[in-house]
């Protein structure tokens, strides 16, 4: 009997030291949680948006003027062709975007400005440069910021 005592102490010794070493990591996580400082400006989220406009801007471009290339739309409808398809994408993007960060509770509206497009099409190829003026809107419980985003991009597609 003495050495089953001996070894239950034993056990609950362990126990014990392995609730301590638990609670001391879970009072350091938080701690260091509390001190470290949190952006709440939506600087980030801002940044986070520009880029990926620019990306969808520029890939959606790329696709357009691809699948341009492979209907052969003639010169007079290339530009109007270009940039209905690429404000459509983009306004998905953005009503994609406002979904996502209200979900959040947050307010991001991304308001595409303008679009110009310069296009030809050749025999061989299709370029197409086109230029985007976006304002994005951020704004969370009072705090707000605004970016204005130029986005320039050329895709040339050889046929």
């Amino acid at each position: 009997m003495e050495g089953l005592k001996g070894q239950l102490m034993l056990l609950s010794g362990i126990i014990m030291l392995f609730g301590c070493i638990t609670l001391t990591m879970i009072l350091n996580e938080y701690i260091q949680t509390m001190s470290i400082p949190i952006d709440i400006s939506g600087k980030y989220i801002v940044l986070d948006v520009e880029n990926l406009v620019r990306k969808s801007f520029e890939d959606s471009l790329e696709n357009v003027t691809r699948s341009i290339a492979a209907l052969n739309v003639t010169n007079e409808t290339l530009a109007y062709y270009i940039s209905s398809n690429v404000s459509q994408i983009l306004q998905d993007v953005a009503n994609a975007t406002k979904m996502y960060y209200g979900i959040e509770g947050r307010y991001v509206n991304v308001d595409i400005d303008r679009i110009d497009v310069v296009a030809y099409n050749e025999s061989e190829r299709v370029v197409a440069n086109a230029n985007i003026t976006v304002l994005i809107i951020y704004n969370d419980e009072g705090l707000e910021a605004r970016t204005v985003v130029n986005v320039s991009s050329t895709s040339e597609v050889i046929k």
